[in-house]
C-alpha cells in the first residue's frame, strides 16, 4: 500500500480505483458527522454528505454541508460559512449548501447512487489504513496527551472517589494537558471506561450509563479496576487501556498477579511479532498461542485436553478472551478493516475470535493499530483452575505504528509495568501533612 501525502493525494488515487460512471453520495445518519467524508474533505461537520463521481478519466469530489439558522445557531455551536470552509481545505473542492443537494441528485438522476455503498466504503476503509504525515502528527498529539492524562491521574488519590468520578478526573486532567499544549479541536475519544472490581468483567462497563446510580461503585482496597480512555486531537484519536490495583495491598492476590503478568507478556510477545504483511488472523492467533503457553506455564489450567493446539482453538478459551487483538484506529476510534472479499465481513455465527481468524486484512506499513490482549475470568471459566476464576477482567492497551520489520508504541510512557504503577500509587496515597492555620496578629 502506497503512503500518500496528503488528501489531495489520496482522492486521486481513490478515483483511479473506481470503475467509470460510477456515482456516490457519502450520506452520514442524521445529525451525525461521517468520519470517511472528514477523511476525505478536511471537514468534519454533522450532517456534511460528499458526492464521488468518476465519468471517464476525470472524477469530481463535491462537498454539501448543512448551514446554521439563526434558531440552530442560538441552541448549539454554529457552522462556519461556505467561504471560510473552502478556505480552510484551500479549494481543494466545491463546497454547497446541503439545500441544493435534492436539486443536484435529481439533475444527475441515472447515475447517482445514495446511501452507504459497501464498495465505496471498503474501498476508502483500504486508503484509511495507512496515514498521511499529517495525520501521523495528529495521532502522535493524542499520544501525548493521553499520556500526560494518565500520568496525573496516577499520582492522585483515589481514596472515596467512585468510578464515574475517577473517568472524570481522567477527562479534567486530558482537557488541562490539551489546553497546556494549546490544541484547538480537542474531545474524548470514547466514554472513558473504568471498571471496578468485578464490573471489569464487562469490556465496555460504563459508569455513567443506564442504571449506574445503582452499579457505580467506590473504588475499594483489595479490588483493582481498569480504565479505556484516548484523547481525539484534530480528529485523530488515541486509545490507551490499564488494569491498576486500586491500593497497595492488591498485589498480595498472587492470582491476580499471575493472570496480569500473564496479558502483560502476552502484549509484549506480539509486539515482537506484529510487522507488517501480516494477516489479522495471523495476528489473532499468534495472540491466543502467547495466552495458552502463558497459562499452562503459570499452572492455571484445569483441563484434561494436553493438546497445545486444541487448547488454541477451544471455545473455552475464547469465553476467557473474548476479544480480538485489536483495531485500526484513526478518525475513528475503531478504524475500519479493509476486507479483500466482502463477503467475509459479517459472520453472524461464529465467536468474535473466530471472526479475528478468518479475517485476511493484511496489516500494511504504516497503519497505527492497537494491541489490547485481555483476560475475563469468571465462576464459569472452567479452564482455569478455582483460584484464578475470581479475579475479575484484565486488559492492557496500546496503540502501535506498523513498519516493515515490527512495530513501535506511540503510547509507551504510560507505564504498564505493576511495579511501576504499584510506586505511583504508593506516592499517592501517602499522607500528606496537615498544614497549620496561618497565625494573624492582633492589632493593638
Amino acid at each position: 500500500m502506497i503512503k500518500y501525502q496528503n488528501r489531495k493525494e489520496v482522492r486521486a488515487a481513490l478515483a483511479e480505483c473506481l470503475p467509470a460512471d460510477t456515482h456516490f453520495v457519502l450520506k452520514p445518519d442524521e445529525g451525525k458527522d461521517d468520519s470517511d467524508v472528514f477523511y476525505l474533505s478536511g471537514i468534519r461537520v454533522p450532517g456534511a454528505s460528499l458526492a464521488v463521481f468518476k465519468g471517464g478519466q476525470t472524477s469530481d469530489y463535491v462537498l454539501f454541508v448543512p448551514q446554521s439558522s439563526k434558531i440552530a445557531a442560538a441552541w448549539s455551536n454554529p457552522v462556519p460559512p461556505l467561504s471560510d470552509l473552502e478556505a480552510s481545505i484551500k479549494s481543494e473542492m466545491p463546497i454547497f449548501d446541503i439545500g441544493v443537494m435534492p436539486a443536484f441528485v435529481q439533475r444527475h438522476k441515472g447515475k447517482l447512487v445514495e446511501g452507504k455503498p459497501e464498495v465505496l466504503r471498503n474501498e476508502i476503509a483500504r486508503f484509511r489504513m495507512v496515514k498521511t504525515p499529517e495525520e501521523s502528527r495528529a495521532m502522535e498529539s493524542a499520544a501525548h496527551v493521553t499520556y500526560l492524562a494518565f500520568d496525573k491521574l496516577m499520582r492522585e488519590s483515589w481514596k472515596g472517589l467512585t468510578e464515574a468520578s475517577l473517568a472524570s478526573l481522567w477527562e479534567l486532567f486530558m482537557s488541562k494537558a490539551a489546553d497546556f499544549d494549546k490544541f484547538d479541536d480537542v474531545e474524548t475519544a470514547f466514554d472513558t471506561i473504568v471498571a471496578n472490581g468485578q464490573h471489569a468483567r464487562c469490556m465496555h462497563y460504563n459508569p455513567r450509563g443506564h442504571g449506574s446510580s445503582l452499579r457505580n461503585a467506590v473504588i475499594k482496597t483489595g479490588n483493582h479496576f481498569v480504565i479505556d480512555a484516548g484523547a481525539r486531537i484534530n480528529g485523530y484519536c488515541c486509545d490507551v487501556t490499564r488494569t491498576v490495583p486500586a491500593f497497595v495491598d492488591k498485589t498480595q492476590d498472587g492470582f491476580f498477579k499471575a493472570l496480569y503478568n500473564i496479558v502483560l507478556n502476552t502484549q509484549y510477545q506480539m509486539t515482537r511479532i506484529v510487522k507488517a504483511g501480516m494477516t489479522a488472523g495471523e495476528i489473532q492467533a499468534a495472540m491466543m498461542e502467547q495466552f495458552v503457553d502463558g497459562l499452562m506455564r503459570e499452572g492455571a489450567l484445569d483441563t484434561r485436553t494436553t493438546s497445545r493446539e486444541a487448547l488454541i482453538y477451544s471455545e473455552e478459551l475464547t469465553r476467557l478472551a473474548v476479544h480480538g487483538w485489536g483495531h485500526f484506529i484513526g478518525i475513528d476510534c475503531h478504524d475500519p478493516f479493509y476486507y479483500p472479499d466482502l463477503s467475509k465481513k459479517k459472520a453472524p455465527d461464529l465467536s468474535n475470535h473466530f471472526r479475528y481468524l478468518q479475517n485476511e486484512t493484511v496489516i500494511p506499513e504504516g497503519a497505527y493499530i492497537t494491541i489490547e490482549p485481555g483476560l475475563y475470568p469468571d465462576e464459569s471459566s472452567t479452564i482455569l483452575k478455582e483460584g484464578y476464576r475470581s479475579v475479575g477482567g484484565i486488559r492492557t492497551e496500546g496503540v502501535f505504528y506498523v513498519t516493515s520489520g515490527g512495530c513501535q508504541e506511540t503510547t509507551f510512557q504510560i507505564p504498564r509495568d505493576l511495579n511501576i504503577i504499584m510506586e505511583y500509587r504508593m506516592i499517592a496515597n501517602l499522607e500528606k501533612p496537615k498544614q497549620e492555620p496561618a497565625k494573624t496578629r492582633r492589632r493593638k
